[in-house]
């Protein structure tokens, strides 16, 4: 179950056709400050024990933006799906339609993953706490 306050972040619409591009350059901007890295670090919302992926994402500070996918959602629809909104009527659409829906999600997602670099490789590029904040440990 989400808290409030993941609700109120996740509200942001972080998937492939919302706009999640102010939500992580923010996050860059904050990352790029030592201290505020720091504090995000000794949050226990940055790296929360998680058991898979699904309770990462509904947890964890970043984890909105790691659950964005073009990929349809096997758990009831939080947000509307992705092969509707871009695909649908397939064989009454033109063939150029189709390759420019491909086209968009393709540079969308290759925005998401290099804005989730830039992220988690400031977190890092800090030190310190901060590298230690974000070890991995695996659960059992």
């Amino acid at each position: 179950m989400r808290s409030s306050r993941a609700e109120k972040w996740t509200s942001v619409s972080p998937w492939p056709l919302g706009n999640f591009h102010k939500p992580l350059s923010v996050m860059c901007q904050l990352i790029a400050i030592k201290p505020i890295a720091s504090a995000i670090a000794a949050s226990p919302r940055w790296c929360p024990p998680a058991a898979n992926g699904r309770a990462f994402e509904d947890s964890a500070l970043i984890g909105p933006f790691f659950g964005c996918s073009a990929l349809p959602d096997v758990y009831p629809a939080q947000l509307p799906n992705v092969r509707e909104q871009c695909f649908s009527n397939m064989t009454q659409r033109r063939s150029a339609d189709i390759e420019a829906s491909q086209s968009a999600l393709r540079s969308t997602t290759g925005q998401l993953q290099e804005g989730l670099y830039q992220v988690l490789y400031g977190m890092l590029r800090h030190g310190g706490d901060t590298r230690e904040a974000g070890a991995y440990t695996p659960s059992r």
